[in-house]
């Protein structure tokens, strides 16, 4: 049903579960930050499984993301017990040395500070897409916690979250690719974060930069482009890398070529994002 026609239990159902999905994406992310990978990645696939359940509530469900619910989340607990689950990772999880994944580093970002957003941005784009590095550094995204979502921007909301849950879901695979001893494994993980790439990439690309919503929400929060733009970009940048390591040279020059093309249009963008710097600056 449309969210303008959303009863009241139904819209609530939409808020809870998205809080829990973001509340299990943030957990995820504290244990990537750990070095607790196979932790992470369980707790990322929960946060896929929760978020599709507020897509559900909502009535509005990718097909992709139905089939990937079908494939690996048939068997999701029910959400109180993905929390629990995920508090227990907490809590039981040790730091590995970090000798075990010499070549992956992990700096998480924060969808919501602006400065750390601009500085990632730098770097992505200062560096060359079609040229994988023997050091990669992962930044898995958190989300506000704080925040909830508007009746009028709930769509955006849910398809922008979920690709970001999405895109740190394929982070813990590539970290679990690094450490694990056989190369069969370490490629079924590399194959799986390749999917998780495409899902982030279609949904942030098509269903949020190419939505009706994003002129609209521009116009209360215009740094959330920016956002959406860093995200584009690091999804596209992990999955040039990762066509690179699997040998698919043709897909990666294709994908090397939308980040490029992504670039032109952050460039852009970047008057408009120094005014929105100096007023809120002024307004500080």
């Amino acid at each position: 049903m449309p969210e303008a026609t959303m009863n009241k239990t139904d819209y609530n159902g939409t808020q809870t579960t998205y809080r829990v999905a973001i509340a299990l994406n943030n957990i995820g992310v504290d244990l990537l930050e750990k070095g607790c990978f196979s932790q992470a990645c369980d707790t990322h696939k929960d946060a896929v499984g929760v978020i599709m359940e507020a897509h559900k509530v909502a009535e509005h469900v990718h097909p992709m993301i139905i089939a990937f619910h079908r494939n690996d989340l048939s068997n999701l607990v029910l959400i109180k017990d993905c929390l629990h689950a995920a508090l227990t990772r907490v809590c039981i999880s040790r730091d590995p040395s970090r000798e075990t994944h010499p070549n992956s580093r992990i700096n998480a970002i924060s969808d919501k500070n602006v400065a750390q957003t601009l500085e990632k941005m730098g770097q992505v784009f200062n560096r060359s897409a079609s040229q994988p590095s023997t050091t990669f550094t992962y930044s898995p995204v958190k989300i506000d916690s704080g925040k909830s979502i508007s009746d009028g921007l709930l769509q955006f909301s849910l398809d922008f979250e979920t690709s970001v849950i999405l895109f740190n879901f394929a982070i813990a695979h590539l970290c679990l690719a690094e450490t694990v001893e056989d190369s069969k494994s370490a490629e079924t993980h590399m194959q799986i974060a390749l999917q998780l790439l495409c899902y982030a990439n279609d949904i942030a690309a098509v269903k949020c930069y190419g939505g009706e919503h994003l002129e609209a929400l521009n116009l209360t929060d215009p740094f959330h482009l920016y956002r959406l733009l860093l995200l584009m970009a690091m999804i596209l940048q992990n999955t040039v890398r990762l066509f690179c390591v699997l040998g698919m040279d043709d897909r990666a020059g294709e994908a090397a070529q939308r980040f490029f093309d992504l670039e032109s249009v952050a460039l852009q963008h970047r008057e408009v994002l120094r005014l929105y710097i100096t007023s809120a600056s002024a307004a500080a």
